[in-house]
Order: C-alpha cells, then sequence, then structure tokens
C-alpha cells in the first residue's frame, strides 16, 4: 500500500509539474535588464557598479486604469578575484499587474556569478561565465 502511495504522488507530481505555464515579466528592450535576463549576466559590465531601473505601462490607451504595468530595478557590482577573473553579486526587485483582476507579482532575488578569464588580448578578452540566483515571490489577485 505504501508503495502504491508513493507511485501516484510521484506520478501526480510529474503530471502537475508537466502542465505548469507561467508568463515572465517583458520590456521592450530586454537586454537594458540584464539580471532579469539571465544571472550570469551578473557583474558582466565595463564598470565595477551598475544599477539598472524600467517600467514599462503597456495598453494604457485602451485599459485606461487598468493597464498592464510592470517595473523592476536593479543593482550589481564585480568584485576582482586574482588578476583577470572576476566575482559578480547583484539583486533585482520587481513588480508586474494586470488588468482588471489587478493579478500583481512581486519578486526579489539575489544573484551571484563568476567570470573566468579564458583567452583574449590586453583590450579584450574572452570569459566563461556562470551565474545562479534565488528568488522570493508574492501573488496576489483582487477578486472584487
Amino acid at each position: 500500500m505504501k508503495l502504491f502511495r508513493r507511485l501516484l504522488f510521484t506520478f501526480l507530481a510529474i503530471a502537475g509539474a508537466w502542465s505548469v505555464q507561467a508568463q515572465d515579466i517583458h520590456f521592450s528592450q530586454f537586454y537594458m535588464s540584464p539580471l532579469n535576463l539571465n544571472p550570469a549576466m551578473t557583474g558582466v559590465m565595463n564598470c565595477n557598479t551598475r544599477l539598472v531601473a524600467n517600467y514599462r505601462n503597456q495598453w494604457a490607451s485602451v485599459l485606461k486604469a487598468n493597464a498592464f504595468s510592470t517595473y523592476s530595478a536593479s543593482y550589481d557590482q564585480r568584485i576582482p578575484v586574482g588578476r583577470y577573473d572576476y566575482f559578480g553579486i547583484g539583486g533585482s526587485f520587481w513588480g508586474d499587474k494586470a488588468g482588471e483582476s489587478e493579478f500583481a507579482t512581486i519578486q526579489g532575488r539575489l544573484s551571484l556569478s563568476y567570470s573566468k578569464r579564458m583567452g583574449g588580448g590586453r583590450n579584450s578578452g574572452h570569459y566563461l561565465v556562470v551565474g545562479a540566483d534565488g528568488a522570493a515571490a508574492q501573488r496576489s489577485i483582487n477578486f472584487q
């Protein structure tokens, strides 16, 4: 009986995960929001620190007060490790409110990356970058 329950639970978990769908936030110029694009972009820049803020108000002329609005803010920096390698650390916060039901998502995430120089000359280099991030999110809806 215990084996049957475990198999049933495993099947339901796999079936539930298979049907899960989601939609991420999107901006018109998505490449200007690097930490939302990929955690490996943390600390990959030509400066030591970066602060990014984005805002998008979609369908405002049609939906008026029920327009889709999305905002995002992020900060990241790179820390030198050795002569050519870098460690990147950063954080981002974004929120999204959609339509008349006011379906809202708020998310905060912490991103880490490591950039290893693989070659290149004095003015340019080739890097292998690995990144990871962790997040906490809250979703809400207005049932009225």
